[in-house]
């Protein structure tokens, strides 16, 4: 069984990529790692600075640029024109930001690119902060995988957009719900690569498309792996995965407190589990507290919350291994592991 971790990053992120590895190390994370940056440049360039600090030594780390991946499945596409992604699909309407489609095309051709039978597909803003069993966080999921959800009506209006974006991709006329959820909630990004592999068959045999296609050209802001959970809940009678209802569930462990809990969250861009400790105070503490437990919670962001309680929360939990989004309050990081 070969398990691994995909991070595409860029040189703006390679000094949180190395905070990554230093925790990686610090907490005897055994799996190889998987870089996929901009260009050739940045390839030598992280590298390099791996080199210099000696984390290579210790850690198995792979560093591809994007042409590669991509030119390994679509041989015809030139380097100019791939370093030209970012460029080209600007004329598109964002509410987010343009570089999504440009995200997703490295996410979701690196899933394609490598070998492995599962990965943990991550955010170079990451870091764990605590002893974590890698092979039994991989046993875990995958002995009775899962995706949280949250029905659209729920959340914020412009979030449908990227919904809309992912199931253009895949050309589907029955969605049956697909096209009610919002499928980002899910933070535990991992990856079947049999799953894979037999997304990319159907859409370029069956739909007579590919990705690369769609997201240069067709789907404007787009998140990868919206197009992977919806393809799995397009074929789940094959794939057999739990797609849980995130709203209803935490409304179970907060009562009379969720509204107070989700008004926030249903007013900007972003699902209810994404920032889950965004509204966490010492009235919630305990009821998020037992969520996080009894479903196993691994990452968590530490955006727009209280800092002494989420210290506390991951400090307290056996689980919270991983904190996301390391950029928006790197003192955490900082505090959880010195």
């Amino acid at each position: 069984m070969i398990r691994i971790f995909i991070i595409p990053t860029w040189i703006g992120h390679f000094d949180k990529n190395l905070n990554f590895l230093q925790t990686c190390q610090k907490y005897s994370i055994k799996v190889p790692i998987k870089f996929v940056v901009s260009n050739w440049e940045e390839e030598l360039e992280l590298l390099s600075r791996i080199g210099l600090s000696g984390l290579g030594n210790t850690l198995d780390i792979q560093i591809i640029s994007i042409d590669r991946v991509i030119q390994k499945f679509k041989p015809e596409i030139t380097i100019s024109e791939i370093e030209n992604i970012k460029t080209s699909i600007n004329r598109f309407p964002y509410i987010w930001n343009p570089k999504h489609p440009y995200q997703g095309i490295k996410k979701i051709y690196a899933l394609r690119y490598f070998e492995y039978d599962q990965a943990m597909l991550l955010d170079s803003e990451c870091a764990f902060v605590k002893e974590t069993d890698i092979e039994e966080l991989f046993d875990e999921y995958f002995s009775s995988p899962y995706v949280f959800f949250t029905p659209h009506n729920q959340l914020h209006p412009n979030l449908r957009i990227f919904t809309n974006a992912a199931q253009k991709c895949l050309r589907w006329s029955d969605l049956s719900g697909a096209k009610d959820n919002w499928f980002f909630e899910n933070l535990y990004w991992m990856v079947d690569k049999r799953i894979v592999v037999d997304m990319f068959e159907t859409i370029e045999k069956e739909v007579g498309t590919d990705l690369y296609t769609e997201y240069t050209t067709n789907a404007g802001e787009i998140f990868e792996i919206i197009t992977y959970y919806t393809y799995i809940y397009i074929n789940n009678v094959k794939y057999r995965y739990n797609f849980l209802d995130f709203s209803e569930i935490i409304q179970r462990y907060l009562g009379d407190k969720y509204t107070e809990y989700t008004l926030p969250k249903s007013q900007r861009l972003g699902g209810f589990l994404e920032f889950m400790l965004e509204s966490i105070d010492t009235t919630t503490y305990g009821s998020i507290l037992r969520f996080v437990k009894d479903y196993r919670i691994r990452f968590c962001r530490p955006e727009w919350c209280d800092p002494n309680l989420y210290i506390k929360a991951v400090k307290e939990s056996p689980y919270l291994n991983m904190i996301l989004a390391c950029e928006s309050n790197p003192e955490f990081c900082k505090i959880l592991n010195s």
